[in-house]
């Protein structure tokens, strides 16, 4: 007899990607070598670029009843704020994972913990929640859930690259140069 929960292969399921740029796209090359079916929505991407990744292109209706897996990479915006809600979590299959490491708003938290609840969703895991900074919330401590606070980009060599990226631009600026990210472009009127 199995002691626990199961432990399934990847081999021959399904994984769900929502949201096909670069990490869309890194999530499905990173996954090609364990055999799964990868399908793909992201009304924004061609699927001959998607088929490149061994992937196919659907909608999203489709990946959420056939997917075992479901990976979120989308921007938050107001088409897809709640893209997951209850009713796209009533269409899914029974014991789906979910991996949210996009926004938090792209998944009504009340509507994945129902599910957890009620066995629909076998687990989450996390890197962000609706409010950031979370308060402790019921999600953050239910057992099939595992919460990261929004650190799944963080390593030693993210780190090291987001330094030289900074002394980069210190440098672009203070030689007469315009900052490449800049996200209030409004200071800069009037000096261009």
């Amino acid at each position: 007899p199995l002691v626990g929960n199961p432990i399934f292969r990847l081999e021959n399921r399904v994984l769900g990607i929502i949201g096909f740029g670069n990490i869309g796209k890194r999530v499905a090359e990173k996954f090609r070598p364990f055999k799964l079916s990868i399908i793909v929505y992201d009304p924004l991407v061609n699927g001959k670029i998607i088929s490149k990744y061994g992937a196919k292109k659907v909608k999203l209706e489709t990946l959420l009843r056939q997917s075992d897996y479901i990976s979120l990479h989308c921007p938050l915006n107001k088409y897809t704020k709640h893209l997951i809600d209850f009713k796209e979590i009533e269409i899914m299959k029974k014991g789906v994972f979910i991996i949210n490491t996009s926004r938090g708003e792209i998944i009504n938290q009340k509507a994945l913990y129902k599910a957890i609840k009620d066995e629909k969703i076998a687990g989450a895991a996390l890197d962000v929640l609706e409010k950031d900074p979370p308060f402790l919330t019921d999600i953050m401590n239910a057992d099939k859930i595992i919460y990261t606070p929004h650190v799944a980009w963080n390593s030693v060599e993210a780190e090291i690259e987001l330094r030289k990226l900074a002394a980069q631009e210190v440098k672009r600026v203070l030689e007469g140069g315009k900052p490449l990210n800049l996200a209030n472009r409004e200071v800069l009127r009037g000096r261009e």
